[in-house]
């Protein structure tokens, strides 16, 4: 059956022009009077082609049409093959491929440009090169003021595909603006607009002739600092990187960087990664820890599957080892969320070609952690290629044992916050509500400030002290003092909970080392609420919250009597704190910022 012109993307006077017996001649006419839309429509129908009509595209359309056939299963999972396979390979080698040649054709090159109107040997985006070259098959490629038309994400898909292109020992050579050079520029400059001028056109791409003609032009999408495109490029793979003077522009400006190709990232059994994001498998154990499967792994599947990510989720408790084990060697990395058997840990470093990364977000090593399972705690750190964790005081822990040690934000539920918020009642009340949220077992954190607390209360009835989480029977004795107890709770009770304080308390369960083993998560929490917050002075709580700024920080009890007597009686600086508290503890903690954090992390770790 061959699809009609709508089916096919044809738009008229879009991408090509329909024409008739009894209109030909107008058209041409037409056309041939309006070259630039002529160059325009001819552009796009050019981009059509080469997106919808090629042989790929072809093979892909015809294997799904078997669907519904006796093919159809074998058609499904070919077309899904397909999709993920390059549409050409070249069969040389040793090539030199200029990128983004734009007007400088060079003969013994292969010349790329995204621009139909560009002399060049092929017309594509350069992050798309993987579709026309094999890997290892190019020793040289050459980028002239090309990477700065790259957003971020292009970037990045840029060098993931230059490093399978190029061969072991090949170079990447880039020429772009260095930002840093260019503000400096910018700042130097103020009383002569022309050398000013100079320094803001290197962000924006545009020539004085642009301003002269009053011609748009193609602006920058992104700019680089030499740390971070170093940082960029390490992760992509390339192992020696050099930053030398620039030849093509100039030096005052730009930067040149040679970065030189490591050998294909070999796994433990052989097999070359590809230059798709790696994929994983996050193992999680419910019996230990359900909460930090949900914040470490579910609560980002619907990101992952977006992004394009191969990812899967496995209950290790349910599961058991063999189907583990069986999982695992389809992923390039296991992540591993409270899996505690060093048995499994050895197998998957032995049976599969995965990296292995461990989550350690608690003190695991601490006596009630190695009665409970984590007596090899340091035997499984010890195998893995990588250490997640949010908090600073574990991450310096775990590096004891392995040389990667990645740190990530504190998840502070920066949308559930949000839209809880706009549905929550502001009905005005005359009680003062001191609030704290944690489990049973931590519950004893509250006796450590009870003499500060019973202190304030006495001189203020209007006090409530509300304790979520933990069980009645475990609750400690406040005698005097108002306070209500929820028992059980998840994470969107949680979050309603938050928003109906006034005050959120962050002493320390037991001693100094407790609390700063415990991050700061609970008063970030508190803060992304906007919650005035008062939190034990210590850890990574003295980190991220600046006192009398975005919450209050207090060591004696004195103090804690101070500060919270302050709290109680000054409404406006309640609001003051908890407005600042919200800011700070919303920058970069939305699901999609960590969830990028979180893809960052394992690009470096299959980057290894």
């Amino acid at each position: 059956e061959v699809p009609r012109g709508s089916d096919l993307g044809l738009v008229d006077g879009e991408n090509y022009v329909a024409i008739t017996e009894e209109n030909v001649e107008e058209k041409i006419a037409y056309y041939l009077a309006h070259p630039e839309e002529a160059r325009t429509v001819a552009a796009r129908g050019f981009e059509l082609a080469q997106r919808l009509h090629n042989c790929h595209a072809r093979a892909v359309q015809f294997l799904e049409s078997l669907e519904g056939t006796p093919f159809s299963v074998h058609a499904h999972r070919r077309s899904r093959q397909l999709r993920y396979l390059p549409e050409v390979y070249s069969p040389l080698k040793g090539l030199k491929l200029h990128l983004g040649c734009g007007g400088d054709y060079r003969s013994g090159w292969i010349n790329v440009d995204r621009d139909p109107g560009a002399r060049a040997d092929i017309h594509a985006p350069i992050e798309d090169l993987n579709k026309y070259f094999a890997p290892s098959s190019a020793r040289e490629a050459l980028a002239v003021h090309a990477l700065n038309y790259l957003r971020l994400w292009e970037a990045r898909a840029f060098f993931r595909s230059m490093h399978r292109i190029l061969e072991p020992g090949g170079k990447l050579v880039l020429e772009t603006v260095n930002l840093e050079r260019a503000i400096e520029k910018i700042s130097q400059s103020k009383e002569n607009f022309p050398e000013y001028l100079e320094g803001v056109r290197a962000l924006h791409a545009f020539g004085l002739d642009h301003l002269e003609a009053n011609e748009p032009y193609y602006p920058n999408s992104f700019s680089w600092t030499p740390w971070h495109l170093e940082r960029e490029l390490q992760l992509a793979g390339f192992s020696k990187i050099e930053f030398l003077p620039p030849t093509m522009h100039g030096q005052w400006r730009d930067m040149r960087v040679e970065a030189t190709n490591s050998a294909p990232l070999v796994t433990r059994q052989g097999h070359v990664r590809s230059d798709d994001d790696p994929s994983v498998l996050f193992l999680f154990d419910s019996a230990m820890g359900q909460a930090t499967a949900h914040t470490r792994a579910m609560r980002f599947q619907g990101h992952f599957e977006r992004a394009g990510w191969r990812t899967g989720f496995l209950d290790f408790h349910k599961s058991g080892p063999e189907a583990a084990i069986a999982a695992a060697k389809s992923f390039d990395i296991v992540y591993l969320l409270k899996i505690a058997s060093l048995s499994v840990v050895d197998r998957i470093r032995r049976e599969t070609s995965a990296r292995i990364v461990f989550d350690l977000t608690d003190a695991l090593w601490a006596p009630l952690h190695r009665q409970h399972g984590w007596a090899d705690l340091e035997g499984v750190l010890l195998r893995c290629d990588a250490v997640f964790s949010e908090n600073q005081y574990v991450c310096e822990y775990a590096s004891r044992y392995c040389d990667t040690v990645i740190s990530l934000p504190v998840p502070t539920l920066v949308e559930d916050f949000e839209i809880a918020r706009r549905e929550r009642s502001s009905a005005p009340r005359s009680d003062v509500i001191f609030g704290w949220v944690g489990s049973s077992g931590t519950v004893a954190a509250l006796t450590k400030i009870r003499p500060a607390l019973a202190k304030v209360f006495r001189a203020h009835p209007e006090c409530v002290l509300r304790v979520v989480g933990c069980h009645r029977q475990f609750l400690p004795d406040f005698p005097d003092m108002r306070v209500s107890v929820l028992e059980s709770y998840n994470e969107e009770v949680m979050v309603r909970e938050m928003l109906d304080l006034d005050i959120g308390l962050f002493p320390p369960p037991f001693d100094d080392d407790d609390f700063a083993i415990r991050g700061s998560q609970k008063a970030l929490l508190y803060m992304a609420g906007g919650v005035a917050t008062i939190a034990q002075r210590g850890g990574d709580c003295e980190r991220f919250i600046e006192d009398g700024v975005t919450g209050m920080l207090a060591t004696t009890e004195s103090e804690w009597a101070e500060k919270l007597e302050q709290l109680v009686r000054d409404h406006s600086l309640r609001n003051r704190l908890g407005d600042a508290a919200r800011q700070s503890a919303s920058v970069g903690r939305s699901t999609q910022a960590i969830f990028e954090c979180l893809c960052d992390a394992f690009r470096r770790v299959a980057a290894k």
